[in-house]
């Protein structure tokens, strides 16, 4: 049977699951269904759990105002952690699905094209932990990569790519994981524009990223972990309140030598918050052992991780799945790192030769006096103070921190004007008022503090 087939639910709690689930089909699935216009799109997940700091009941933590990859986690989550009554699990992910049709004899969905058998994914009903999820941020530049690459290609079986470019991070034993699979086909067809966007996004930090993995001796395919983490978005921000290109959590950021303040926030920094997420992804590591285990601790925190691993008798990511000891969302975190690893280490291989990536960010650095107006910068420079604030989004106001000399981020090449330029400047403009517009919820005391000033 193509599909999947509901029997009959009688009493009023399965009826109850099956609307619900029923209307997260019609609304929730990448597979051809348009979102209604005032539908909000699912986001993604910000880094929850950080060094153990995982609780349940903390909101959802998805970054705001990015575009959802997929749903597929969500939807798999629900359906088979409430509705036991489910059979013929073989083509679940990676068909198109028809109008759904309810009658007293129970509830069928019908698939309009068939899923080979190799994309089934396993699933583990009894872990019922599912956040929700998609992976990336839209927008962006590298549109004529993507219409160029967006034609679906067809997804041959994993273990005909040649995966030499892969380290042997990912301890993979079984070339054949189904939901590999899953996320291959679906990145290679319906969630190919949206690959393809990420890649061209990456190039902006490829560089800075695999650069600094390779001098700490780390793998380059950690790479991906922020591909799905922030969609290489650095000034993304979750419902959690994760923030940046690695998602930190503002205590597990400070823990890492991060500054955050009302001020300054350095998990916006992207060179900054590399070297802290390296170091956090390298202690997880150390404990764990593997770095499969390293990134589902990413996601669910180093806590839970060994737990389950202590509950199960296991000691590696692959054994943990098998098992169903690990939640549902961080499954398949780990899942889509490995797929998404496989796709931008081999582009060609899956029909991305002509992904224009996008140049990387670079800059010079000066260092500048504190409590400066990023305007004054500006013009010595001849750019646009917005030029100057999107090379440092760690400054959440436009002036440089009080009390300090500021390292500040320049366009590249134009050092020795600014050096010229810079001692030209009076002083009293680098002190000039800067008027600041009160938002909803600011007090007297949080106006003073952003600006380092006492209250009266």
């Amino acid at each position: 049977m193509n599909g999947i087939f509901c029997k009959n639910v009688s009493d009023s709690r399965h009826a109850v699951i099956l609307a619900g689930f029923l209307a997260t089909l019609v609304i929730g699935l990448p597979h051809g269904f348009a979102q209604p216009a005032d539908q909000p799109a699912p986001q993604f997940e910000g880094e929850q759990g950080s060094a153990g700091e995982h609780d349940p009941e903390d909101p959802e933590g998805f970054p705001e105002g990015l575009e959802d990859i997929e749903a597929i986690e969500e939807l798999e989550a629900r359906m088979f952690q409430d509705l036991t009554v489910v059979e013929d699990l073989g083509a679940w992910s990676g068909g198109i699905y028809e109008g759904l049709q309810t009658s007293e004899g129970g509830v069928g969905v019908q698939l309009l094209t068939d899923t080979p058998s190799g994309l089934a994914p396993r699933f583990h009903p009894e872990v019922g932990h599912a956040r929700g999820e998609s992976d990336s941020a839209d927008g962006g530049n590298g549109e004529t990569a993507m219409a160029e690459s967006a034609a679906p290609l067809p997804v041959a079986p994993l273990d005909r790519f040649d995966l030499s470019g892969i380290s042997p991070l990912f301890g993979i034993d079984d070339l054949d994981r189904d939901q590999i699979q899953v996320y291959l086909h679906f990145w290679t067809t319906r969630g190919r524009s949206r690959m393809a966007r990420l890649l061209a996004r990456g190039g902006r930090y490829r560089d800075l990223i695999q650069g600094e993995l390779e001098e700490a001796g780390l793998p380059r395919e950690l790479f991906y972990l922020v591909m799905i983490e922030s969609g290489f978005v650095p000034t993304a921000r979750s419902h959690a309140a994760a923030v940046g290109l690695w998602q930190f959590m503002a205590r597990t950021g400070r823990g890492y030598g991060l500054r955050v303040d009302r001020r300054v926030d350095e998990r916006r920094d992207p060179e900054r918050a590399t070297q802290a997420g390296i170091a956090y992804l390298s202690s997880l590591h150390d404990r764990l052992g593997s770095w499969p285990l390293a990134m589902a601790a990413y996601n669910a925190g180093g806590g839970h991780v060994r737990s389950e691993l202590r509950r199960y008798d296991v000691s590696d990511f692959w054994a943990m799945d098998e098992y169903g000891a690990i939640w549902d969302d961080t499954r398949a975190y780990v899942y889509k790192i490995i797929a998404a690893a496989i796709i931008g280490e081999n582009p060609h291989r899956f029909g991305f030769d002509a992904i224009e990536y996008e140049p990387a960010v670079t800059y010079d650095t000066v260092m500048v006096r504190g409590d400066s107006r990023l305007s004054v910068f500006a013009d010595a420079l001849d750019v646009d103070v917005d030029l100057l604030e999107e090379l440092n989004p760690a400054l959440l106001v436009p002036r440089t921190p009080s009390g300090e000399e500021w390292p500040l981020h320049i366009p590249e090449g134009m050092t020795e004007e600014f050096v010229e330029s810079y001692d030209r400047v009076d002083p009293a403009d680098l002190d000039a008022a800067y008027v600041h517009r009160v938002r909803v919820g600011e007090t007297l005391e949080t106006v003073a503090e952003i600006f380092g000033l006492p209250e009266r």
